[in-house]
């Protein structure tokens, strides 16, 4: 045979190998970059969920749209009960795995999955095949359930690990790639977020509950003045005050002091509020709707801001 010839067949061979290969990785080029898409468009979906908040189910709703984006076996949120176990509160399975999946328990100890604790609450993604990990109980736990592989990210506020998000996949036996763990990760700090900035509304609810019970039931009249703009502006008044000034919040929130009382009343209240005097008691006859009223307004500054509490107590009342 030509020798010509047949460098010429191996040219060709070797050309059209390098072709395939070329179009092979333009082809994963283009699939990587086609789920990096989606994953960005999900991400933000997750993200503006979290930030609606306009429901009850917002677990259950972030499982369910990362398995949308993913189109993984399973996903799943637990929650920390106390630094022993957690317990699920949210999962999600796509129509394969509902056949293929063992339900297991709704809370488990941390002492059988010491391998996954330690990695957690060291920050770390958790992506493991299943039969690939040493003979324990863990391991054997998870494939009675079907678990194939599984990846988890940690959730951590205020530096504690607050439970974990991850993802199970009970039809293949392969570890998760650079996308779903980066995906995974964003999610698990999106919950992070929202998990901080709701236990703070809480706190404000029941600090602002404690607040109306302690000003609405004092047994006296009140109001809460702020000095913050250089004049004394009236911020919240109780029901009694209504009742003993005959006036209602919506008419005085957000005016002048001078506005509300007599401007000599209003004049001696701020001179005292713009004191250094801590808890002065202020002898004062207010005149309001042809009523004059004998009163004591006992003033209390809230240390560290521009507030104070005007205790107001009737005497006497007399037309």
């Amino acid at each position: 045979m030509d020798q010509h010839l047949v460098s010429e067949d191996s040219n060709r061979s070797y050309n059209l190998s390098k072709l395939q290969e070329l179009t092979e990785r333009l082809t994963e080029k283009d699939e990587a970059l086609r789920l990096r898409n989606i994953y960005l468009h999900g991400l933000v979906q997750i993200q503006t969920l979290l930030l609606l908040d306009n429901n009850k189910n917002i677990y259950a709703d972030v499982a369910k749209l990362l398995g949308d984006i993913t189109n993984d076996s399973r996903i799943f949120i637990y929650k920390n009960i106390d630094n022993v176990k957690a317990k699920i509160i949210a999962s999600w399975m796509n129509k394969n795995a509902q056949s293929l999946f063992t339900p297991g328990q709704d809370i488990i100890d941390y002492q059988t999955f010491s391998d996954l604790h330690d990695v957690l609450d060291k920050g770390m993604l958790y992506n493991e095949i299943v039969e690939d990990l040493p003979d324990s109980e863990a391991k054997f736990y998870l494939m009675g359930l079907g678990v194939k592989s599984i990846i988890i990210s940690p959730i951590r506020v205020k530096g504690k690990l607050w439970g974990f998000i991850g993802i199970d996949n009970l039809e293949d036996s392969e570890k998760w790639g650079q996308l779903t763990s980066n995906l995974l990760s964003s999610v698990a700090f999106s919950l992070q977020a929202y998990i901080r900035n709701a236990e703070a509304e809480k706190i404000l609810y029941e600090k602002e509950i404690i607040y109306r019970k302690l000003f609405e039931e004092t047994g006296s009249a009140m109001i809460l003045i702020d000095i913050d703009t250089g004049e004394e502006i009236v911020i919240d008044i109780n029901k009694e005050f209504e009742r003993i000034l005959s006036i209602e919040k919506a008419e005085v929130t957000g005016k002048r002091l001078q506005d509300v009382l007599p401007a000599s009343d209003a004049e001696v209240l701020k001179n005292y509020l713009q004191s250094d005097l801590s808890v002065p008691t202020v002898p004062m006859k207010c005149t309001l709707a042809h009523t004059t009223i004998n009163i004591e307004a006992f003033i209390s500054k809230i240390p560290g801001t521009t507030l104070s509490f005007i205790n107001v107590k009737e005497i006497m009342e007399g037309k």
